[in-house]
């Protein structure tokens, strides 16, 4: 990522059967959403970002997030 460049931050809150997710987009937009706790739908999730080096993340580091990481 370049440096000064845009950036979106997420968040993951993570349970066993799905993770809450938000996004402050740079603009100042904060969208949420929940998604089921699962690799193909994360993958998809992470698959909407046009741009993955412009995006910093971060997941609550409990034991259900372990299998995010």
């Amino acid at each position: 990522m370049e440096q000064g460049s845009p950036v979106t931050y997420v968040a993951f809150d993570v349970s066993q059967r799905s993770i809450s997710v938000a996004l402050l987009r740079p603009d100042g937009t904060l969208d949420e959403e929940r998604i089921a706790n699962t690799a193909d739908t994360v993958r998809r999730l992470v698959g909407r970002w046009p741009d993955r080096s412009a995006v910093s993340v971060c997941y609550e580091a409990g034991p259900t997030g372990y299998a995010l990481y």
